[in-house]
C-alpha cells in the first residue's frame, strides 16, 4: 500500500502530495509558529491509505508577539513621571502611547507591528504636571 501526503505548496525540492512507497518513511519538518502571544495549537493532518497510520499529528507552541523595549536616562530634575510617545515618522505628530506616567525609565511597548518603523520621545514631567521639552529620541526599525 502507498501512503499520501497533501499539501498546497511544493518546498525544498519535494512536489506534494508525494507517495512513500511501501516499506519506505519520510522525515518531515513543519515549523509552527503562532502569529499572537500565548500558548497555541493546531493539528497536522495526514491523508492515507496505508494500515494503522496515523490521521493527525497534534503541534503546539508559543507564540510571542512582536515588542519594542525602550530604555533612557534618568533626567537630572526632580520629576513626578515619564510620558512616552510614539509616530511612525520623525517628522510627524507623536501620540502617547503610555496610560498613565511611568515611574521607571524604561518601557515595552507591545503594540507594534514586526518589521515597520517607529519613533520615540519622552518627556519628564514634574509635580507641577509640567512636562519638559522632548526628552530623548530613539527610532526603532524592524520592531520585533
Amino acid at each position: 500500500m502507498n501512503s499520501s501526503l497533501t499539501r498546497r505548496k511544493q518546498k525544498r525540492g519535494k512536489s506534494l502530495p508525494l507517495t512513500i512507497p511501501k516499506g519506505h518513511e519520510l522525515l518531515l519538518n513543519v515549523t509552527f509558529k503562532p502569529q499572537d502571544s500565548g500558548k497555541k495549537s493546531a493539528t497536522l493532518s495526514f491523508a492515507s491509505d496505508a494500515a494503522k497510520s496515523i490521521e493527525s499529528e497534534p503541534l503546539a507552541g508559543t507564540g510571542t508577539a512582536p515588542y519594542v523595549s525602550l530604555s533612557w536616562s534618568p533626567s537630572t530634575s526632580q520629576v513626578k513621571g515619564y510620558n512616552v510617545y510614539r509616530s511612525k515618522s520623525a517628522t510627524g505628530s507623536y501620540t502617547r502611547i503610555n496610560s498613565s506616567l511611568d515611574l521607571e525609565t524604561t518601557f515595552a511597548d507591545a503594540t507594534v507591528i514586526s518589521r515597520d518603523t517607529y519613533y520615540y520621545a519622552t518627556t519628564a514631567v514634574n509635580s507641577s504636571g509640567e512636562a519638559s521639552e522632548c526628552f530623548s529620541l530613539t527610532w526603532v526599525r524592524n520592531a520585533s
